[in-house]
């Protein structure tokens, strides 16, 4: 159990607030009594009252306000709140007592908020020191990495990635982003979001991950006691706009950054030590296979353009100087050979001698014998008219004839 790393956290959570008069940090080890992780300000009159309520937090695995009927003199404190802290398997292991100064119920309630906030990571560093907990971490890298491996596209598999952080480590947001040409792209946000209706958060996220990709170094805001000095600029203006503790990992494949994590949680404590440090091995889990990812992605020419570059960079001076060589001679040969050009343009065959077929009258084809193109000879029928017309005038004519003939004949016989 890393029971140092315990103690400066809680040390760090009670002086950074001023309403907290006292804490205690209570870990029960599997099929064993509660054993003390850590208090502060050390033993005194608060530790019996807050290690009661630790216990009862964790009899009855839930978060406890609670106004001491009897306060001791001097005590300081008006209220004590405690929390339970889960395993990964969600197995109550332990509780976190503290000692509210305030009488303010509202001002209890939210030191709550924020206590159960850092429980999980603080759970977490209670469990490290167990013989299974590297090969629980181990197996939940492997799982996310296998997350990454099963989606179908770069942006499928990082939105499945930061839903998977989010609900396993208690995360309320984790954004995933990627360097593309040059510049941060945020991938997926968590939760469902559309970072298309978002463009000012997205802006927001995408500028904390550059200024973190820039420091090539994790940024935490608001930072640890133990946290190195970083500029903060753009996570400062972040937390302002959601109200939320940060924390951006840098990914780094092949030797050079190629996207970042961002992790966020409701309130302002910072995230714990254990937080942090889970955080960064989540980013090295899973920055090779995402890189792999976004690489399978590119275009056949982008990625003939780096063999390319990356041949040339192997290569000695001699080598280089071999290959230019080559490309001039090339290039000269390309210029003197002779190529024969095609363009591509409509055409149309026509005869050297054309003769204009007239009909005698106006009519309507009945019956075309002949195509464009074929051979005719002397005689040949092209074309038929349509001779319904002219067989009326045919039969009129001689029914007119009919007539005429019956009456010449009618006066002869007169």
């Amino acid at each position: 159990m890393k029971s140092d790393a315990v103690k400066r956290w809680l040390q760090a959570h009670c002086e950074r607030l001023d309403d907290v008069a006292g804490g205690v940090v209570l870990w029960q080890p599997p099929a064993g009594d509660f054993q003390m992780a850590a208090e502060w300000p050390g033993q005194g009159p608060l530790t019996a009252g807050l290690t009661g309520v630790a216990k009862e937090a964790v009899k009855r695995a839930k978060s406890l306000v609670l106004v001491p009927a009897v306060v001791q003199k001097d005590a300081g404190h008006a209220r004590v709140i405690a929390a339970p802290l889960r395993s990964v398997e969600g197995v109550v292991i332990g509780a976190v007592a503290l000692a509210v100064r305030s009488q303010e119920a509202d001002v209890a309630r939210r030191l709550l908020e924020n206590l159960e906030g850092v429980c999980p990571s603080l759970a977490a560093s209670l469990a490290v020191g167990t013989p299974d907990a590297s090969a629980i971490v181990s197996e939940k890298l492997f799982k996310i990495q296998e997350l990454i491996v099963a989606g179908e596209s770069l942006a499928a598999a990082a939105l499945k990635l930061a839903n998977h952080l989010a609900s396993v480590f208690q995360f309320d947001r984790v954004s995933v982003g990627v360097i593309i040409r040059g510049h941060m792209s945020v991938a997926a946000i968590s939760h469902g979001e559309n970072i298309d209706d978002r463009q000012a958060l997205v802006r927001g996220i995408a500028a904390a991950m550059e200024e973190a990709a820039d420091q090539e170094a994790v940024v935490q805001y608001p930072a640890g006691l133990q946290d190195v000095p970083r500029i903060v600029q753009a996570h400062t203006q972040l937390a302002a706009r959601t109200g939320t503790a940060l924390c951006t990992v840098p990914l780094s494949a092949g030797g050079k950054v190629t996207g970042a994590l961002s992790f966020e949680r409701k309130g302002s404590t910072p995230l714990a030590g254990s937080d942090s440090e889970l955080c960064e091995q989540v980013a090295r889990a899973v920055a090779p296979v995402l890189e792999l990812k976004r690489q399978a992605e590119r275009s056949w020419w982008l990625r003939a353009t780096d063999a390319v570059r990356q041949a040339w960079q192997r290569r000695g001076e001699r080598g280089r100087w071999i290959v230019i060589g080559g490309a001039l001679a090339a290039g000269v040969i390309l210029f003197l050979l002779p190529v024969t050009f095609n363009v591509g343009a409509p055409a149309r065959v026509e005869g050297a001698v054309q003769r204009v077929v007239a009909a005698p009258m106006d009519g309507f084809l009945r019956q075309t014998r002949v195509r464009p193109g074929d051979s005719v000879k002397k005689g040949d029928v092209l074309v038929e008219l349509a001779d319904q017309e002219l067989l009326l005038e045919k039969r009129r004519w001689e029914s007119e004839l009919t007539r005429h003939i019956a009456w010449d004949i009618g006066v002869a016989g007169v």
